[in-house]
Formats: C-alpha cells, sequence, structure tokens
C-alpha cells in the first residue's frame, strides 16, 4: 500500500508542477471508503486549483484517476 501511495503522491506533484502551482500533495488511504485520498495544500494557488465551479479540481482528479 505505502507504494501505491507515494506513486500516487509523485504523479500528484509532477501535475502540480506541469501547472506551474506551489502546492504540495499528502496522500492516504481511507480504508472505510476503500479509496485514495488526497489533499493538496497551497497558500496562494486555491484559486487557481479549485478553477471556475470546481472544473480544474475535476479535471486533475480525472486526469489523476487515468493515469492510476
Amino acid at each position: 500500500m505505502e507504494d501505491k501511495i507515494k506513486i500516487l503522491k509523485d504523479i500528484t506533484d509532477k501535475l502540480l508542477s506541469l501547472m506551474e502551482v506551489r502546492a504540495e500533495a499528502d496522500v492516504s488511504y481511507d480504508k472505510d471508503n476503500e479509496a485514495f485520498v488526497i489533499n493538496i495544500h497551497t497558500s496562494d494557488a486555491a484559486g487557481l486549483l479549485i478553477g471556475r465551479r470546481g472544473e480544474t479540481l475535476i479535471s486533475l482528479q480525472t486526469v489523476i484517476s487515468a493515469i492510476f
């Protein structure tokens, strides 16, 4: 499980870097829901990450799901 968490964190960090967003991703596994949880922390790019009506965040989730 730790290997999958590291891979998912690396993918997320790379995508954030390609977006030129200064942010840090924390990845964990929620056993109750059997799902990975990604928390993205940023101090100045929250609006950019969320996007209009959450579109950027949804797109990021879609890309990560397709890769992982």
